[in-house]
């Protein structure tokens, strides 16, 4: 798996931002892990990855380096609270982190939420399993100041970036809908055509 690494972003060595470009190689991500280095076999590097070890070193090891922009938000966030890693979604040692693939990510999404998956297979839904949208398209999976984690600050302005006819204003407003789209429709899916709930 180690190997690998060298197809990623993190592998470029041209580039000072990234491990291998800074020179610290796996340092930067693993930490000091010298007896690892010096006896591989008989000893695990100091900080290591997956879900069978503490989520909080692992994502401090990431938040060295992905701070501010779409990570801003990340310390107080669903998923942080939860004690999802980084890489509890993401692939680093893989040549395509199949999070950030927009054919893939919802697979890596629906590996824990399985109730959203299985809305998705209903009659109507948002096209997800088409691979025209994905779950990142309205979540922002590392944090908002939102409710539902969204990537608007509302469900109706997030429902908006697409849905733009829906904004009005219309001759005869409807109440309900102006207060949250997700009063009459289910945003994950539904049986019944478009999204409605009943």
């Amino acid at each position: 798996a180690q190997m690998g690494i060298a197809n990623t972003r993190h592998g470029v060595t041209g580039d000072a931002r990234t491990p291998f470009g800074s020179g610290k190689s796996c340092t930067a991500c693993h930490g000091d892990s010298s007896a690892h280095l010096q006896d591989p076999a008989k000893n695990k590097p100091a900080v290591r990855f997956g879900k069978a070890h503490a989520a909080l070193p692992q994502s401090e090891a990431c938040m060295t380096c992905h701070q501010g922009g779409k990570q801003i938000h990340w310390a107080g966030s669903a998923h942080d609270r939860t004690q999802v890693s980084c890489s509890g979604c993401h692939s680093v040692h893989a040549a395509k982190d199949q999070v950030l693939v927009k054919e893939t990510q919802a697979g890596v999404c629906y590996t824990c939420h399985k109730d959203v998956r299985a809305a998705t297979m209903r009659f109507s839904s948002h096209p997800l399993r088409q691979g025209l949208m994905t779950c990142t398209s309205c979540h922002a999976p590392h944090g908002s100041v939102a409710e539902h984690q969204m990537v608007r600050n509302t469900i109706n302005e997030t429902c908006y970036t697409c849905h733009a006819a829906q904004r009005g204003p219309f001759l005869w407003e409807h109440p309900p809908s102006r207060e949250d789209c997700a009063n009459c429709h289910s945003p994950h899916g539904s049986n019944n055509a478009p999204l409605l709930k009943a």
